[in-house]
Order: structure tokens, then sequence, then C-alpha cells
């Protein structure tokens, strides 16, 4: 997945959405009009069918990647992924951390795929902000696993880490030895132009855990992912 270039800061709004400022990802494609869910004999099903849009967790064999949910019914979901999947592929999918739904591929085009799942799932839990989970952590949103360098401008110095995981949240940053707590935030600066604002949440050795002052968008999700996979 290639680098947009881009001619200013990448900002983002109260709801995540790419500003002005900047550009990132393209757009979504319109869903056409003959996309469903994975199909049923029960055109009830289809009805209850819920337009979304947020970052799901995909993990097929040994490989995980993001996927952007368009509609999702009880018994199925429809995602746009940059993965290609055969008909019948066993998939994992987590919307909420720690939480996976298991179901198996049963149409694909366009870079959109739909996914019936093995037991049908109330869909107003399957979209519920994250809780509590069963052993008293708090559930988080999906993280990806990442490895990528970045640096981090804070305390008025710029200092080298690494990227762990990230979600459209936050992220969990490594840096070569433990750092004095930034006093205004930080920011991680993705490129010359690209750059997220951000405040330590938690800190343990020469981990950091951030979360960002705006959610991103999926898209935008993506698309950095994308950068941090070419590096």
């Amino acid at each position: 997945m290639g680098q947009s270039r881009m001619t200013a800061p990448i900002r983002t709004g109260l709801d995540g959405q790419i500003s002005a400022g900047g550009i990132g990802r393209p757009a979504l494609p319109p869903v056409p009009e003959d996309f469903g869910l994975p199909s049923s004999p029960d055109r009830r099903q289809a009805r209850r069918a819920m337009t979304v849009l947020r970052v799901a967790k995909l993990e097929f064999g040994d490989t995980e990647d993001l996927a952007i949910v368009r509609n999702v019914s009880e018994g199925g979901i429809c995602l746009f992924t940059d993965q290609e999947f055969d008909i019948g592929a066993p998939v994992s999918i987590s919307l909420i951390e720690d939480i996976d739904i298991q179901g198996r591929v049963v149409w694909a085009r366009d870079r959109f795929i739909g996914v019936a799942f093995d037991e049908d799932i109330p869909v107003n839990d399957l979209l519920a902000r994250p809780q509590m989970l069963h052993d008293g952590r708090r559930a988080r949103f999906p993280r990806l696993s990442v490895d990528a360098r970045v640096d981090i401008s804070m305390n008025n110095q710029v200092t080298v880490a690494r990227v762990r995981d990230v979600s459209h949240k936050g992220a969990k940053l490594l840096f070569r030895h433990p750092i004095e707590r930034a006093t205004q935030g930080l920011v991680v600066v993705i490129d010359e132009t690209t750059h997220l604002e951000a405040m330590i949440r938690w800190q343990r050795g020469a981990s950091v855990g951030i979360e960002f002052l705006k959610p991103i968008s999926p898209q935008l999700l993506s698309h950095l992912i994308g950068i941090w996979k070419a590096r």
C-alpha cells in the first residue's frame, strides 16, 4: 500500500473524519445496490441489517489486518478489506478486544467481502461500546499489532519510538529507554506533513500507552497502518 502525497498536516475532527487541513486514504467506494449481507432464506434478517462505519480486526490463518465494517446483521457482516479471500475461507472478526466472532467468507467482490457468522449474534451487543471483560479488565476497541519506527515530538524535542500496536483511539509505543513524562502531551510524527496529537495514559518502563486527542477515522487508520507496514 503506497503512501499518498500530502500538502498539509492531517487533522481530525471530533467525529474522527479527515478535515480540509489534509488528505488521507481515499474515500471508500459505495457498496453496490445489489450488495447485501451473507445470503439467507430469511429475508427478514437482511432487513435487520445496520449500516455502520467502524474498524474491525480480521484474522485469517497466521495473518491479521484491519477491515472496515459497512453493514452488519445477526447472521453476518459486510467488510471492506485490502486482503483477498477464497469463498469458504474461515475468518475471525473482532469489533471489541478479546471478543472474537467466527465465520466464513460467502462472497467477495471489489474489495468487499461478506462473512456469515457461525452463530447468530445480537447486533446491539455486537456494536455496543466496550465495557468490562469477564476477568475485570476494561474492554477496548480492537488493536492491530505493528512494528514501525516513528518520531515523537514532546517536551520541546524529538525522539524515536516504535509503534507496537494501534487502534483508532490510541497506540502503544516502545522507546529506547524510559522517558520523562510529557508535560504538555505529545505528537506522533508520521511524516513531514502528517502528525497526530496525543496524551500519555500509562507508562511502564520504556513502554508508553497513548490516547489520541481526537479519534481517527477508519480510513485514516487503515492508511497509517499501510504506511507503517511499508517501512
